[in-house]
Order: structure tokens, then sequence, then C-alpha cells
């Protein structure tokens, strides 16, 4: 039996590194973002254009994610103070700067420094936690192995969010799947490498029903999981599903840094699971599933 929160929709990133090295390398042709033995994510403009890609044709497919629910907290003006959100690893900025050109009167959003507006600002010199329930919405978007301590996260998240804020969680805790949520044997051995790789890394293995034991108890939960065709469907949506082939041909190769260096598989090894994956994508009709999860806190 299915016990997600969900309704279903279909919308037809040098393993000698110590422990305390923390920022950029240069990596083969790469620009790497390295935090010691815990792996590393590209964060070059290649990776940086593969992220407002994917923002850009979730947008198209989906919308404003949480827009209603947002809408909500962020036009109510009835207790006369700026609403104040944070936008977690915002990365380039994307959600954070159209969230703050639609609602002006925002405070703060945590923001990369470029053609932001006014009400948009930088903020990278404060770490979590910020002060105790002082935040009326917190975005984590694309975080899942990103973070060496996913829900711990999540349960700071919680500790900073006022009553009656907004947690929104959008994400891909699973691989490529068919109709009948079955995956291949290449696409599963590729992810069963770079699985391997966050292990050695020390990042924590997240699934859904993780997240949804901390969230049970604190309000609300809410979601959808929304299935992104790869590579397939008809007229509009097959020209969109080849956007989402080629975003997916980045992201594998975003993940060679960590699926060499902590998975220890050799460059020959890494193709030869890369072509495996992408020949089963050639041959089945797959989804990508991304999971929208929103809890309101009581």
């Amino acid at each position: 039996m299915n016990n997600w929160p969900f309704s279903s929709n279909l919308s037809e990133t040098s393993s000698d590194h110590s422990v305390e090295d923390v920022g950029p390398i240069q990596w083969r042709d790469r620009t790497i973002w390295t935090v010691g033995k815990r792996g590393g994510w590209p964060i070059d403009v290649v990776e940086q254009e593969r992220r407002e890609a994917e923002h850009h044709l979730l947008r198209i497919l989906l919308g404003h994610p949480f827009y209603e629910r947002i809408s909500e907290i962020l036009k109510d003006t009835s207790n006369h103070h700026r609403k104040k959100v944070l936008d977690v690893g915002t990365g380039e900025g994307t959600w954070a700067i159209e969230m703050a050109d639609l609602f002006p009167h925002i405070d703060e959003v945590a923001i990369q420094p470029v053609m932001v507006p006014p009400n948009c600002e930088m903020d990278l010199s404060k770490a979590l936690p910020y002060p105790a329930q002082s935040l009326d919405i917190i975005h984590l978007r694309f975080l899942v192995n990103k973070v060496p301590e996913y829900l711990s996260l999540i349960s700071q998240s919680l500790h900073l969010l006022k009553s009656g804020g907004l947690l929104l969680i959008f994400d891909n805790f699973t691989i490529p799947q068919d109709d009948l949520n079955n995956t291949p044997k290449g696409i599963q051995a590729f992810h069963d490498s770079y699985n391997r790789s966050l292990k050695t890394a020390k990042i924590q293995k997240v699934i859904t029903e993780d997240i949804i034991n901390i969230l049970r108890g604190n309000g609300e939960i809410k979601g959808d999981l929304i299935k992104v065709p790869i590579n397939h469907g008809n007229g509009r949506m097959k020209q969109l599903s080849k956007i989402h082939l080629i975003n997916l041909k980045a992201w594998v190769e975003s993940t060679k840094y960590m699926i060499i260096e902590y998975g220890e598989y050799t460059d020959s090894e890494f193709d030869i699971l890369s072509e495996a994956y992408f020949k089963d994508i050639d041959i089945n009709q797959l989804y990508t599933c991304y999971h929208s999860l929103w809890l309101r806190k009581a």
C-alpha cells in the first residue's frame, strides 16, 4: 500500500582532500565545490545553465510550483509584518528572484548577487539556524544528495518556521521509471554506482518516507508526484521531453566527479555506465518523477 501523502500527476553534481577542505577546486575541465570527504558537485557555468534550463522547463510544465500556497501567506498583510522567505541552497537564485518580483513586500530572500530586485538580498554570511520561528516560508529544492545531513536540515527548517508558516520541498527521490514503476537494468546500475559514491562520501541517502517521518506531527502534510517524460510524448510535450533529455545528459555528466573520485570507478567504467543509462532511455518510455511536498506548520 502507498502511504505517501501524494496524489499522482502526469505532466506528459580528489578523493585525497582532508575533511577540513571546503571550497572550489578545478577538476579536469570542471569547477567543483568540495566539502572534504563529503563529496563535491559542479558549480561552473555549465551546471548553472543546466539548473536554469531545468527551472524553466518545470515552470512551463507546472507553472510556479506551490504558487497558490505561497500566495496565501505572502498576500496576507493582516498581521502588518513584512514576510520573510528563505531559499535554502539557492544556486543561481532563479526561484528567489521570481518570488521577489511577484511579491514586492517580501523582506528577505537568500540569493546570489546578480540582477536582483531591491527586496531580494544576498545573504551568504547567515548560517542556519536563524532565530527560531522567524521565517514565513522556507524553500528547499534539489538539495538531496547535495547536503551531508539532509534530514537534519529539514528539522532545522521546522525549528525556524513560524506557526502557520510554509515549508516547501521540491526534489527527485527516485530514478527514471516506466509506467509500471520499473527501472531498466542499465539505469539501475548507474544509480547503484552513484549511491556507492555517496556512501563513501558520507552523504545521507534519503527516501521520501524519511522526510515524512520528520514532518509528521508538525502540521498538515500534502504533496504531488509529477512524472515528466524523457524523450517521448506527442506534440508540445515531445519537444519539452527532448529538452528534458538534454538536461538529464548534463546531470549525468555532473556526477562524474563523485562517481570517479568517491565511487572509485575508472573513466572507462563511467562511460560504460552512462552509455547503458541512455541506451535504456532510447528503447523505453521512461519518466523522471519529481516530488512536490509541503507542510503548513501547526
